[in-house]
C-alpha cells in the first residue's frame, strides 16, 4: 500500500508592475500556494530534509550571516547554524538511506551530497528528486496491482 502524503505548503511571489497610467512602477505583491507534497519513503525524507536543510543553509548565508557582520550581533548564527547542523546531519542519514534502499550509484549520491553544500542546491535537485519519487510510486501501486 502506497504510504500518505506530507505536504509542505508556502510560497511568496513578488511581481514589478508597471503602470501605463503613470511613469512610476510599482510592486504588487502576491501570496501564491505551492504545494510540495512528500511520500513516506526513503527518497520522500530525502526531499523534505533537502527543502528544510536549503531553507536553513540559505537563512544562515543571507539572513544570520549579515547580522553577524553587519550589526555585530553574533546570536542569530549561533542558533540558526546549529538548526542548520542538525538538518544537515539529517539530510546526510536520509541520503544515505537513499543510497542504499535504492541501490543509487555513487556518482548520484556525490551529486546529491555537492548540492548540499551550494546554496539553493537541495532546491535544484529537488526537482529530479521528485521525478524519481513519482516513478517510485507508480512502481509500488503496479506491484500491489499484481499482488
Amino acid at each position: 500500500m502506497v504510504k500518505a502524503k506530507r505536504k509542505l505548503v508556502f510560497c511568496f511571489e513578488m511581481q514589478g508592475v508597471h503602470s501605463q497610467q503613470s511613469s512610476n512602477s510599482a510592486l504588487n505583491v502576491k501570496f501564491t500556494e505551492m504545494n510540495w507534497s512528500f511520500s513516506n519513503s526513503a527518497i520522500g525524507r530525502l526531499r523534505m530534509t533537502g527543502i528544510a536543510e536549503g531553507i536553513s543553509f540559505v537563512t544562515l548565508l543571507f539572513i544570520a550571516m549579515p547580522v553577524k557582520y553587519l550589526a555585530g550581533d553574533p546570536r542569530l548564527v549561533l542558533y540558526v547554524g546549529w538548526v542548520h547542523g542538525l538538518l544537515f546531519m539529517l539530510y546526510i542519514l536520509a541520503l544515505v538511506t537513499v543510497r542504499i534502499n535504492l541501490e543509487w550509484k555513487f556518482k548520484k549520491t556525490l551529486l546529491s551530497f555537492v548540492a548540499s553544500l551550494l546554496p539553493f542546491g537541495t532546491f535544484i535537485m529537488d526537482r529530479s528528486w521528485r521525478k524519481e519519487e513519482k516513478q517510485w510510486m507508480k512502481d509500488q501501486v503496479s506491484k500491489e496491482q499484481v499482488l
